[in-house]
């Protein structure tokens, strides 16, 4: 389902509000009568994957790095109940790009969710995922670094995905192996925005203060509430178009689906969306088309919603088609990939980033209503 990025700009704002929400998620999720802290340190070997041909002479080396993580675990929630008793907690991460002249080095600080997979006796298997935000000492400039193609901002959204191993090695302590990807975008706040996509190897030791390997056995829970529930949405956010360094538009949406549960971690939706991106008047000027006709800058589609629950928070990933969109160079296909808060039952926040075939359009920031 997840087959899932220094002034004070919006987009520092957004990113930093949706790292503030997983940091306040998982500081909560495991709210108990006892919760069992851990530590963990690591190391990073890997690469910058060449992931266009724009990027192919940025790779001039490996990639390396380190991490710590401050977390717990515990096993009271609805949460911990579903996953099988996740870890949780804060990262601290920081990456040598392997080209200092053009890509420097990120600095990182997640909010993270260890879900389990397969746990044994002494071994477990579990997927890493963490979002969070990414400082970057080099960024393009026409003049002095027009080499970096993949990112025109200093301040990134950072995402992780790994897939990891764990070993015990004590009452206190795990051997941890870990194969993943860490990426930066600043979800076309600025061009250029290819995005960097580091592929690493990682391994280190994670110390349990306390003794963490009680954990209760798995519960049966009853089943989920599987009636169609409706949730309107309104969002907006910044973008800018090629060339670099130029004006920023703004791009309105509405939506509006109805979900089902299929279980307690995964519901399925169907939606449409209304867009209305101020940018495209420039697109088609570029194309000889001059146009101020509202119409022309608005599109249509209807999309499948996948989402993964995690308590109050879900993550998403889309896929729509265009059913209306006179701009026709970004294709009929579009994806949704982001985060959804809920902070009661009926509301919640969204932030996600729309895409077309893995290029960035521009990022959502929103509310939206559940009933």
């Amino acid at each position: 389902m997840l087959s899932l990025p220094l002034c004070l700009n919006n987009s520092t704002l957004k990113t930093g509000w949706a790292f503030l929400i997983l940091v306040c998620i998982s500081l909560s999720v495991s709210a108990q009568d006892k919760d069992h802290f851990l530590l963990e340190g690591s190391m990073h070997y890997g690469f910058v994957m060449d992931h266009s041909h724009r990027v192919n002479h940025l790779v001039t080396g490996h990639t390396y790095g380190f991490q710590l993580n401050v977390g717990k675990q515990g096993s009271k929630n609805e949460l911990q109940k579903v996953y099988n008793t996740p870890q949780t907690g804060i990262s601290l991460a920081y990456f040598d790009l392997a080209n200092p002249e053009v890509l420097g080095s990120a600095t990182c600080v997640f909010a993270y969710a260890d879900l389990p997979v397969v746990r044994k006796n002494n071994f477990l298997f579990s997927m890493h995922l963490a979002d969070g935000f990414a400082f970057i000492t080099k960024k393009f400039d026409a003049q002095e670094n027009h080499l970096n193609t993949v990112v025109a901002s200093r301040l990134n959204a950072a995402i992780q995905i790994f897939f990891q191993t764990k070993y015990v090695l004590s009452k206190h302590a795990d051997l941890r192996l870990a194969l993943g990807m860490t990426h930066f975008s600043n979800g076309s706040y600025a061009t250029p925005n290819l995005g960097i996509n580091n592929l690493s190897l990682n391994s280190g030791i994670v110390f349990y203060f306390d003794s963490v390997y009680a954990i209760p056995p798995k519960e049966i829970l009853p089943p989920p509430d599987k009636k169609i529930r409706f949730e309107v949405l309104a969002a907006l956010g910044p973008k800018e178009i090629y060339p670099p360094g130029g004006k920023k538009y703004f791009a309105w949406t509405i939506s509006a689906a109805g979900f089902k549960m299929f279980s307690h971690k995964y519901r399925l939706g169907l939606g449409t969306d209304f867009i209305y991106d101020l940018s495209l008047t420039e697109r088609f000027a570029r194309d000889s088309v001059y146009s101020t006709t509202i119409s022309d800058r608005m599109r249509s589609g209807i999309y499948i919603a996948n989402e993964l629950m995690l308590s109050h928070l879900t993550a998403m990933l889309d896929l729509g088609f265009y059913i209306y969109s006179p701009y026709k160079r970004d294709g009929v296909a579009y994806h949704r990939i982001g985060l959804k808060y809920f902070w009661t039952d009926n509301w919640f926040a969204n932030y996600t980033l729309r895409t077309h075939y893995g290029k960035a359009d521009n990022t959502e920031l929103g509310i939206g209503y559940r009933f």
